[in-house]
């Protein structure tokens, strides 16, 4: 059985290969358990460790370049994964373990595309993205910033300077909110974050992602939204799997493709030559 340290180097050996964007977002949760040393689940960990060194190693050792084939790859390897905590989770929900490995399976899957890509981007995870830039006169003039915390994004960074006063800021073309339940005041937090990144932001794209839905899918219509898409990637409600009235299903790889095909064709809409308006003018449509 390895120690503590040798898990921790283990894992630092992973994440020193990613430069220029956020690290792993469950990699970040897995090295903040095994820093807090505690000795009554070194045993557990070595199993979670091993697990998630193989997820790693499949991750960055599988070089094909059919899109399809690699989501296909990641999905099987996230669900061996979670299966895993299936039955052994000793982790509260407040500590928000497991909840970052949908996260991280999406972040792999972005970074491949983003690899392939000859444009800027970077993958942010769970990190701030400004939804709103205010501009008042204190301090002879500033500008504010109204941040979200994201579960994912596709960003470029970029600088915006007042006075001389410069900041780093990034323009997001897709954005995700991941859940593990999404419920309805869930939802309406959600709805009210997309309107306002979509004034600052119209052609960012925004997915809710969740394993299971909480909603009152008979009653309500959640395509009146800003919300581009609400994938429930288990095809299952909250209510079914509660009290493991029946199994979990396995999650759905064709919405996963779905979600890294759109990421695709983003990426290539926005390397397309954008059209003036007297070029538009030919065709009737100006917008």
């Amino acid at each position: 059985m390895k120690s503590y340290e040798e898990l921790i180097v283990e894992l630092s050996k992973f994440d020193a290969k990613i430069v220029g964007q956020d690290l792993p977002p469950h990699s970040t949760n897995l090295m903040r358990q095994l820093n807090k040393k505690d000795a009554r689940n070194l045993c557990l960990f070595n199993d979670v460790c091993t697990r998630y060194f193989e997820f790693r190693n499949e991750v960055s050792n599988h070089k094909t370049a059919n899109l399809e084939e690699f989501v296909n790859r990641v999905v099987d390897k996230t669900n061996n994964y979670m299966n895993f905590f299936s039955t052994t989770n000793p982790f509260s929900h407040q500590q928000d373990f497991t909840s970052s490995i949908i996260p991280e399976m999406f972040y792999f899957i972005f970074s491949r595309i983003v690899e392939s890509s000859e444009i800027p981007i970077i993958v942010q995870a769970q990190n701030n993205l400004p939804i709103e830039c205010m501009f008042d006169l204190c301090d002879g003039g500033r500008m504010l910033f109204k941040n979200k915390r994201l579960d994912l994004s596709l960003c470029k960074k970029s600088k915006l300077a007042l006075d001389g006063v410069s900041h780093d800021f990034v323009i997001p073309m897709l954005a995700m909110e991941i859940k593990t339940n999404l419920d309805k005041n869930m939802l309406a937090g959600i709805e009210n974050s997309v309107s306002a990144l979509k004034r600052t932001f119209p052609n960012c794209m925004y997915f809710v992602v969740s394993e299971f839905a909480d909603l009152a899918t008979d009653k309500l219509n959640y395509a009146s939204t800003d919300i581009d898409e609400i994938y429930i990637i288990r095809n299952q409600k909250r209510a079914s799997v509660r009290g493991n009235k029946i199994s979990q299903n396995a999650i759905n790889k064709a919405l996963v493709i779905e979600l890294a095909l759109k990421a695709v064709s983003l990426l290539e809409s926005v390397s397309d030559e954008q059209l003036t308006l007297e070029q538009r003018m030919k065709s009737g449509k100006l917008i």
